[in-house]
């Protein structure tokens, strides 16, 4: 491995809400979960992710289908998500933290 920062989650300095005994992890009870659970979140998370992008191709290919591209808007609007398995966290946190 290259020198630089360590990966998540074992950045130094992490915000409290990281922490396993008082943090969200202990608050969800996600210090219980196996290693490999965060990376079937994040699996299941880029996987839906993929999914919108194929159906918003398909909006677009009706569109262009029905002679309606060139005078269409389409508008796509998301909100942040949520940490997916990334830190060792889960949900739209630490707003509720």
């Amino acid at each position: 491995r290259a020198a630089g920062p360590p990966p998540p989650p074992f950045v130094p300095a992490k915000p409290k809400y990281h922490s396993a005994s008082v943090g969200i992890p202990a608050y969800r009870n996600l210090t219980t979960l196996p290693e490999d659970a965060f990376y079937r979140v994040h699996a299941a998370y880029l996987g839906m992710v993929s999914y919108n992008d194929y159906l918003f191709g398909e909006l677009l290919h009706g569109v262009k289908a029905a002679g309606l591209y060139d005078r269409t808007a389409v508008f796509f609007s998301s909100d942040h998500g949520d940490f997916a398995g990334d830190y060792h966290l889960v949900e739209k946190w630490p707003g509720a933290a």
